[in-house]
């Protein structure tokens, strides 16, 4: 919905091409997961969820970047909170709790409640 309402406002050029790309994605991943296909679940977890992933701090940069004013910080500090949660994400694979127990057990929470933080700050500015 977010998608929609901004390529309607803001990215007028668009021709609504990232809102039809999210709700093929969301169909087609609905559907799969209705008739539990699992090959397609792996593949849709690492194809199609970082694509969306990927495509709203995107968003986030055009609207900071475009506008002026409140909006744009805001927009600064949702970007902000998304990219440092999305860090901590991703040191809260197992991959990092071999080598590097510090960033597993400490500096991923950490990262995801600053960036949450940071997100919630941001939504009510």
């Amino acid at each position: 919905m977010f998608v929609f309402v901004v390529e309607k406002f803001v990215y007028t050029r668009s021709k609504y091409i990232f809102s039809a790309f999210g709700g093929f994605a969301i169909v087609w991943n609905s559907l799969f997961f209705i008739l539990q296909n699992m090959d397609y679940i792996y593949l849709a977890q690492a194809v199609f969820l970082p694509a969306i992933a990927a495509i709203v701090p995107l968003i986030y940069l055009y609207v900071a970047i475009k506008s002026s004013g409140e909006a744009r910080t805001k927009s600064f500090i949702i970007l902000l909170g998304i990219l440092i949660f999305m860090t901590g994400n991703v040191l809260h694979f197992e991959l990092f709790k071999a080598g590097f127990a510090i960033g597993y057990y400490v500096l991923s929470p950490s990262l995801l409640i600053v960036g949450l933080a940071l997100f919630i700050y941001g939504m009510l500015k």
